[in-house]
């Protein structure tokens, strides 16, 4: 039931990815898959992000979060923060979201992520940005290019020019 759900969801019918989500938990509780649990739980947070229920999607993402912690599956940490980061970002609550990014790049780190590390370093650049904070933007965006260009990450490098473009207009 979880394969379908992805594929409504991927085809944009929310509601029936929804329907088949709340159906493959229903069949994992009664099965006692618990990391299953954990990846629907994400997953219903990213249907309900999709539509623009940021409180339900945090609600489905902090599950999800718990439910790895559980597991002891620290991999899974640092993408949920930055979810998490983005979704309070989206609402304007700037602490939370800060809050959130740095989880995300310490859990990330922890378990040598450097995709989802550089991921929330580029999300926080983009939270200074719209809080005008420009010379810390600034600052971020430079270590994350010298990092990038060592790597070589040309998706962080696109992203990280495209942010110093950003930064210099202001």
């Amino acid at each position: 039931t979880n394969a379908p759900a992805i594929s409504h969801w991927q085809r944009g019918d929310l509601e029936k990815a929804e329907e088949w989500y709340l159906e493959a938990r229903r069949l994992a509780d009664r099965a006692g898959d618990a990391k299953l649990l954990a990846v629907i739980e994400q997953n219903l947070g990213l249907v309900a992000n999709a539509r623009g229920e940021i409180p339900v999607a945090l609600d489905h993402f902090r599950e999800s979060l718990n439910r790895y912690r559980e597991l002891g599956l620290a991999e899974h940490a640092g993408p949920l923060y930055n979810q998490i980061g983005m979704a309070h970002a989206d609402l304007e609550q700037w602490d939370d979201a800060a809050e959130a990014y740095e989880a995300a790049i310490k859990s990330s780190e922890s378990v040598s992520d450097q995709g989802t590390t550089m991921a929330a370093r580029i999300n926080r650049i983009e939270m200074w940005i719209a809080l005008r904070a420009f010379s810390r933007a600034r600052g971020e965006a430079h270590r994350l290019l010298l990092e990038a260009e060592a790597a070589p990450d040309r998706l962080v490098l696109a992203e990280t020019y495209k942010l110093l473009g950003v930064i210099s207009c202001e």
